[in-house]
């Protein structure tokens, strides 16, 4: 059964166990979620955020709740976390304050320069190849935009137990992207390490 739980990691399916799998998320990815949030400035005045590979959609709602002026948009490669994310924020979506996409963070389908701010919780593990994705983050930020990245395996050596059993996932650990986020053309990021927990928070 846990096999087919971390199948679904990189992109749940649309049956029980990546649906399973989603609303696990929502539950469990709550204390990383809140770290990753808490690394941006709450007295911004933000208007576009993002949370790329949103999942079960937890983190859209609390970015939603903190920059209550944004418009918060989700990001996902899987149909099954798009839908979820969609249903859990059904309220903003309808109020026009939300808007969740299906599409990869290889290719944004966004405008260059349009977000204040994005974050990835739990997912950059699986971009591939890990520069253009960065870069293409770097592409849609606004100058002087903010980009959190958090991690459970924030370490090399957790980086590398759970490459080994949940299939796509690459050993990046918090140094690794910072080295890689710097090479992007971000200008400043800095490493917050809490308990199990890294955040990477980049500026363009």
């Amino acid at each position: 059964m846990l096999e087919k739980i971390t199948s679904n990691f990189q992109s749940p399916k649309d049956n029980f166990f990546g649906r399973l799998l989603l609303r696990m998320m929502n539950f469990g990815h709550r204390s990383i979620s809140r770290l990753a949030t808490s690394q941006l400035p709450k007295d911004a005045d933000f208007k576009e955020i993002i949370d790329i590979g949103c999942g079960g959609g937890w983190t859209i709602s609390r970015l939603l709740k903190t920059w209550s002026g944004a418009r918060v948009h989700g990001l996902d490669v899987s149909e099954a976390a798009v839908e979820k994310s969609r249903e859990y924020n059904a309220e903003a979506i309808a109020d026009g304050r939300c808007k969740v996409e299906l599409g990869s963070v290889a290719k944004m389908p966004y405008e260059t320069d349009f977000f204040d701010a994005a974050t990835a919780v739990e997912t950059a593990y699986f971009w591939d190849p890990i520069d253009d994705a960065l870069k293409e983050v770097y592409r849609c930020l606004k100058p002087g935009g903010w980009f959190v990245i958090a991690l459970e395996a924030g370490t090399k050596g957790q980086a590398r137990f759970w490459s080994r059993h949940v299939e796509g996932m690459h050993p990046y650990d918090a140094d690794y992207l910072k080295e890689h986020l710097l090479a992007a053309g971000f200008s400043s990021v800095n490493v917050e390490r809490r308990l199990v927990y890294a955040c990477i928070v980049a500026r363009k």
